[in-house]
């Protein structure tokens, strides 16, 4: 599907899925990592030959790239011809590269709190990220604090949805070529109801140029929705 589309991911691990989601659709995926090696795979669980099993699973079908930082030949060399980058700009553990050097690719920035705002500077781990969304509150019994996954579950949604974000930015011809970089606000809205009915999930994308100008409504289907237990007026939850 997405054979000769060249991605250069030097995400850290919040948005290190979507390097895989993107390679399992046919995109040449370079995973660039620091001399250390990426972080991902000093996590946890690891297997019987100390292999990070998520790393594993995450940068399944991707290749990868050792660079010595922002302005390494080999890394400038993939950035010059790449579709599109995808980078965590706030991770001091990854390497953050030059935007000069990919002048034909889509940018995708993932950061904790967005770009701009009161809480722009703040970092967020995984489970920061699930409390500060109020999803915390979703889990568990009503009468018991909240349960946390036990693998980082903010991470793996963030995954599929910058993919999402990558290919519409590719399909909005929003590469930055030699003009300023470019962003395209994207807002996910999911709610029950028909798929195809007024309550379904809808993904909107509004013109760079002009943010009150809708240029993309994409309707998904909606998952089904588990009934809240009786007594319990907190919202239902779906996987």
């Amino acid at each position: 599907m997405l054979e000769g589309l060249s991605v250069v991911d030097c995400a850290g691990e919040a948005a290190a899925m979507a390097g895989r989601i993107l390679a399992d659709l046919g995109a040449r995926v370079v995973k660039v990592e620091p001399p250390g090696g990426h972080p991902l795979r000093r996590a946890e669980p690891l297997g019987p030959d100390g292999t990070s099993l998520r790393f594993a699973a995450w940068a399944a079908g991707c290749e990868s790239v050792v660079a010595e930082g922002p302005d390494d030949p080999r890394l400038a060399a993939l950035l010059a011809e790449a579709h599109a980058v995808i980078t965590t700009p706030k991770d001091p553990s990854v390497i953050v590269p030059n935007l000069a050097h990919a002048p034909k690719a889509v940018w995708v920035e993932v950061t904790p709190f967005g770009a701009e705002g009161p809480r722009a500077h703040w970092l967020a781990t995984d489970l920061g990220i699930m409390a500060a969304t109020g999803n915390l509150y979703c889990t568990g019994d009503p009468d018991r604090p909240p349960v946390r996954c036990a693998e980082p579950v903010a991470y793996a949604h963030g995954g599929p949805e910058v993919a999402f974000a990558l290919l519409s930015g590719i399909a909005l011809g929003l590469q930055q070529a030699l003009e300023p970089k470019r962003e395209v606000p994207a807002i996910v809205m999911e709610a029950p109801g028909e798929p195809d009915g007024p309550d379904a999930p809808i993904v909107l994308h509004f013109d760079p140029d002009d943010p009150t100008k809708t240029v993309a409504v994409v309707r998904t289907p909606a998952p089904d929705t588990a009934p809240a237990p009786a007594g319990d007026d907190r919202p239902s939850t779906h996987e």
